[in-house]
Order: C-alpha cells, then sequence, then structure tokens
C-alpha cells in the first residue's frame, strides 16, 4: 500500500452552457462544454487505522459528511466494503468556493481517483465516473479532465480537444450565487436557442472561433457579470463569460498577450475581486 498520494483537483470553466428543458426527475438537459484549468485545489491522501477523517484549510467549510469530499470517501468505501483501511483527507482550498468553478466537485474527484490508487483498488475510469455521478453532475468530468462536450444532465461526455494555447483570467467577486436558486429562474425565461458551435472549432483548433462561439445562459438571469466582462474586454481580451452558474467571469487572452492580461487584472483587483491566472490543461 501506497504510504500518501496527492491529487491536484483543477478547476473547470465552461465554454458553452445552455439549459434545454427541465426533467421530471428535478435535473436538467443541458448542453455544455467543460475545460479544466491550472487552478487547482490540492488532495493529499493517507491512510489511517479506521474512519474518514478531513482537514480544510478553509475553515468556512465542513469537515464532516456534508463536505463533498468527505462525501466522496463514505460512497467509495461503499463501493469497496472489503477496504478495511480508513482514510486521512488534507485539503488545501484555493478554487473559490460557489463561484461556478467546480471546486468542490473536483475535490470530490479527486478524493475518487486518490483512494483508487492509495488503496490499489483497482477501478477503471468508467467505473470511477459511473460512481461519482452520485455526487453531482460535474463530478465525472472532474475524474476525466481535459475537455468535454457534456449533454443530458452533464453525466454523458465526449471528449473533445482541449482549447488552443491561451492565458486565462478568472474574477469573482464576494457574492455567492446559489445553483438550485439559478436553475429556477432559468425556468421561468425562455429557451435560447442557440446553437452550439464550440466543439467544431475546438476541431479546428482556433481560438477566435472558439470564443465566437461562447455562450452561457445564466448570463441572462446574473447582470453582475456584466462589470467584469467589461474590463476584460476593454483590456485586451478576446472574449469574456460567466462560469457555470457564477458569479465568477473569465476571460480569455492570446498567449502572447501577458501585458493586457496583466492590466485588466489589475484593474479587477482594485475594484475588490478576486483573481486568477490559469491556462487550460488536459
Amino acid at each position: 500500500m501506497i504510504d500518501s498520494i496527492t491529487v491536484f483537483a483543477c478547476a473547470k470553466i465552461n465554454l458553452f452552457l445552455d439549459v434545454l428543458s427541465k426533467l421530471p426527475d428535478g435535473y436538467h438537459e443541458i448542453d455544455t462544454v467543460l475545460q479544466a484549468v491550472s487552478l487547482y485545489d490540492t488532495v493529499m491522501l493517507a491512510p489511517q487505522a479506521r474512519g474518514i477523517s478531513l482537514f480544510c484549510s478553509d475553515p468556512s467549510l465542513s469537515s464532516f459528511a456534508d463536505n463533498l469530499a468527505f462525501r466522496a470517501a463514505a460512497l467509495f468505501y461503499q463501493r469497496c466494503p472489503d477496504l478495511h483501511t480508513g482514510v486521512n483527507i488534507q485539503l488545501k482550498k484555493n478554487i473559490p468556493i460557489a463561484a461556478g468553478l467546480a471546486g468542490g466537485s473536483s475535490d470530490a474527484a479527486a478524493v475518487l481517483v486518490g483512494m483508487n490508487l492509495l488503496f490499489g483498488a483497482g477501478l477503471s475510469e468508467d467505473e470511477l465516473c459511473s460512481l461519482s455521478e452520485k455526487l453531482g453532475m460535474d463530478v465525472p468530468f472532474c475524474v476525466m479532465g481535459g475537455c468535454r462536450h457534456a449533454v443530458g444532465r452533464g453525466e454523458i461526455l465526449s471528449p473533445l480537444p482541449i482549447m488552443p494555447k491561451c492565458l486565462i483570467l478568472i474574477a469573482v467577486g464576494s457574492e455567492k450565487v446559489s445553483t438550485a436558486l439559478a436553475y429556477r429562474q432559468i425556468d421561468s425565461s425562455p429557451a435560447s436557442g442557440r446553437q452550439n458551435t464550440v466543439p467544431a472549432a475546438l476541431e479546428a483548433g482556433d481560438l477566435r472561433q472558439v470564443c465566437g462561439g461562447m455562450y452561457n445562459r445564466f448570463e441572462s438571469i446574473t447582470p453582475a457579470a456584466d462589470g467584469i466582462k467589461s474590463v476584460m474586454l476593454e483590456n485586451g481580451a478576446v472574449a469574456a463569460m460567466m462560469s457555470g452558474s457564477g458569479p465568477s467571469v473569465f476571460g480569455v487572452f492570446a498567449p502572447g498577450d501577458r501585458h493586457s492580461l496583466e492590466k485588466a487584472r489589475m484593474r479587477l483587483a482594485a475594484k475588490k475581486y478576486a483573481t486568477y491566472v490559469c491556462e487550460p490543461v488536459e
């Protein structure tokens, strides 16, 4: 058995996100393109005599069963009932919380992947993804990483080439967004009818085509994102858009245009937005 293992839990951005309909089970049918980025939490796992212990660097997060990372560990033990060794989880948070960047989902995925390796359980990626659906619809993507086109409830994933080389600036205000509330607001708004051209643009490897096809239906109900987008676009971003149900906004900058990115970052920081510089990752 390995003494310990460290897994990097990457944030995600949505390059396209449309909500198509509400399903009878309460979930929503979506059409989205998800891209992993190099902003990540660090999840360190080590065996212990028994039980699950979780220590998180952010004191605002629970270290018990209402934390998604803890729930992921409990679910792993249900899937592997012959495993009698406990696990100690150390979670160092960098991804902002409740910001539309899948921080909690990514932490849960990292726990599943890490425990599988730590204990030599031998579960395949498909088995981990199937297991992870019980934790949330972003978690299977976070198990896989890279870039994926997701449909259905978000669990039907198809691989795509990652974004062409670029720089990404993420800005997040202090407000938090309830995903459940955001979906309720979407339910009362008209369908977009928007065609998703991002997969074809990614296949073509054309950054400007990708940016031209970017869309997020949740922007129509989150006007606070407009101010961040304006700062990014006025300072050289090729495109800017909200991620998930918000409130985080990401700007896409040409790979060599660090000057414009830093100018936008400084202006946003002066407005008290937290900022993060990253890039697309496999």
